[in-house]
């Protein structure tokens, strides 16, 4: 069993200063989750790193979604970014789909995924969804969506950081023997 280090939104960093979002036309739950945490800082801790020699690297920590291990932590887009992306991956039939109902908001760690956020007040409003059928980055059909979460807390909740097994450390290194220094994204083992 893998121990979870960090949960939901641990994982999470808050904006130093919230980030207007207001004049995005974001729904309203998602548009507070992007105005109170940066997502862009997620990403990194994924490969969360210890330093044994200058050429050797290992994973430490992993991030997982406990609801769907098919689902991974891939990158979360700007709105610029969302848009760039719907414009460069759909047809003009698949964007009229998604028009008016969803968004593309970003994309698991395949890069098989998109993620969207449901914009329509009468149906959907503020839940995620998870396209199953993106392949190559290019949609096949119409999206075929499946509702993962109500909301983009809920969903974050649902991803955790967890120890990779102690066997993928090192030969004589165990987590207790390994330490950080100030402003450090990676780990050091004491007496190295």
């Amino acid at each position: 069993m893998e121990k979870i280090v960090k949960r939901g939104l641990e994982i999470c960093k808050l904006r130093t200063e919230p980030m207007p979002v207001d004049h995005l036309g974001l729904p309203p739950l998602y548009g507070l989750f992007m105005k109170l945490y940066n997502l862009r800082t997620v990403g990194f801790l994924n490969s969360v790193v210890y330093r044994y020699t200058e050429t050797q690297r290992r994973t430490l920590v992993d991030i997982v979604y406990l609801h769907d291990d098919h689902i991974g932590y891939g990158e979360f887009f700007s709105v610029e970014e969302a848009a760039e992306a719907t414009e460069g991956a759909f047809s003009d039939e698949q964007r009229a789909f998604l028009e008016g109902k969803y968004r593309v908001i970003g994309v698991d760690s395949s890069g098989h995924h998109l993620f969207y956020v449901g914009v329509d007040p009468a149906t959907n409003l503020d839940q995620i969804f998870v396209d199953t059928e993106l392949f190559d980055g290019i949609v096949e059909d119409l999206p075929r969506l499946t509702k993962i979460a109500d909301n983009m807390f809920e969903f974050m909740n649902g991803f955790a950081f967890v120890e990779e097994p102690e066997p993928t450390i090192f030969p004589g290194v165990t987590y207790d023997m390994l330490y950080q220094n100030w402003g450090e994204n990676f780990w050091r083992v004491r007496g190295q």
